[in-house]
């Protein structure tokens, strides 16, 4: 951390402390809740899922399935409990479809993704590769040398000026 701090002040960057969190239990990031070794959707964003009606008509049905099938990677055994909902073609939802839909809500509140953990073997750790030109920045998260995740973000004009420190900043905190 002094490494970064001392990185950030030798390129006259500052943080705004109001917005920096150093040395947390939890944080909420992208859309995600990271605390004490686990990875949940972050709960602000499941509230208007939690409450979320049964669908009334086809295009209900079809708008409800997609956005349950955008979490789908924290059910497990997604595709099996959303066949009965899916399938259906009857309005209201019959009991069976009715149940899929309530296990289906129940499941994505207490979902939760083990993250990284120091007692894994060496070809089991998450690696995190980043990489940043003066228009984009990126990073990939391997396991075993196996991409599992990857992000991109195409920075705006009025973000291009300063990316020199930007991608110093990155290199040095990856380094840490």
């Amino acid at each position: 951390m002094q490494r970064l701090l001392q990185a950030a002040k030798t390129d006259g960057l500052t943080f705004n402390e109001s917005k920096s969190k150093i040395c947390v239990k939890s944080l909420d990031l992208l859309g995600y809740q990271v605390s004490c070794g686990e990875l949940q959707p972050d709960p602000s964003r499941l509230q208007s899922l939690m409450t979320l009606q049964p669908p009334c008509s086809p295009k209900e049905l079809k708008r409800i399935t997609g956005l349950l099938a955008y979490y789908a990677k924290w059910i497990k055994d997604f595709s099996k409990k959303a066949r009965p909902l899916q399938s259906t073609s009857k309005f209201p939802l019959g009991n069976e479809a009715l149940e899929a839909f309530k296990t289906l809500k129940s499941d994505l509140i207490h979902a939760s993704l083990g993250v990284i953990r120091d007692d894994l073997p060496d070809d089991l750790l998450f690696e995190v590769e980043t990489d940043a030109s003066d228009y984009a920045i990126a990073a990939i998260l391997s396991q075993g040398g196996r991409p599992c995740d990857a992000g991109t973000f195409q920075l705006k004009v009025y973000q291009c000026y300063p990316i020199f420190h930007l991608k110093d900043l990155i290199e040095t905190f990856i380094l840490l």
